[in-house]
């Protein structure tokens, strides 16, 4: 028998990319984000109060300080509420609604929207 040179599984590249999958990678991203924001939010305070004895070196840190905490907490909200909403249509989807084509991709739309709503919202406070 003739056997021709191909690969035995199909490569990444054959498929195309779904709203499904592309949103549970997120998904798993988010989460894993999340817990290494929080993570680092806790310790840069420990290195900022190291630093407050010396008042040249205080107004330079609070200055970086304040605008690394502002980017900082908006990656965090934008981890924390896009895996916030897709963890509450994951727990619909366990239920067994919304399970046709038409509401997967109206759900993963929503959770996008839904999630850059509350981001703009909670940076306009």
């Amino acid at each position: 028998m003739y056997k021709k040179n191909r690969c035995l599984s199909p490569h990444l590249s054959v498929y195309k990319a779904q709203i499904t999958s592309i949103l549970s990678i997120f998904h798993r991203i988010t989460g894993f984000l999340s817990v290494l924001i929080l993570f680092l939010s806790s310790y840069y305070y420990i290195f900022f109060c190291s630093f407050c004895s010396i008042i040249v070196l205080y107004n330079i840190l609070y200055i970086f300080l304040q605008f690394f905490s502002f980017i900082l907490y908006s990656f965090l909200a934008i981890t924390f509420f896009f895996h916030m909403n897709n963890g509450i249509r994951h727990i619909i989807w366990d239920f067994g609604y919304g399970l046709s084509l038409d509401n997967v991709i109206f759900s993963g739309l929503f959770v996008i929207t839904i999630s850059s709503i509350l981001v703009f919202i909670l940076t306009l406070l």
